[in-house]
């Protein structure tokens, strides 16, 4: 029994993902910066937005000279001012962007 628990206690740990830092989009949704690793590209962080009507869509991002950048699977790259990002829930605790 108490192997079975670490098992599924390891395994959560690695499937949990949590939400670093999010801003308002002008679909009237948020775009959402994660601290799991892009599984496209390793060497970023994965990155979601949404609209008002429900679009969504998946990217990868990363922190560049005062900026966000997150490549969109289809929007392209883009390159949002870090000032506008707000950080969530235990994140808050440290510095704003």
């Amino acid at each position: 029994m108490k192997h079975l628990l670490l098992t599924l206690l390891a395994a959560a740990t690695v499937a949990h993902a949590d939400n670093f830092a999010e801003t308002d989009n002008q679909a009237g949704g948020k775009i959402t910066i994660m601290t799991d690793v892009c599984e496209t590209d390793k060497n970023l962080s994965r990155a979601y937005f949404y609209t008002r009507d429900g679009l969504t869509e998946e990217g990868c991002w990363k922190y560049d000279a005062e900026t966000i950048v997150i490549v969109w699977e289809r929007q392209g790259k883009r390159r949002y001012p870090i000032n506008t990002f707000s950080l969530m829930g235990g994140y808050r605790k440290f510095k704003a962007f």
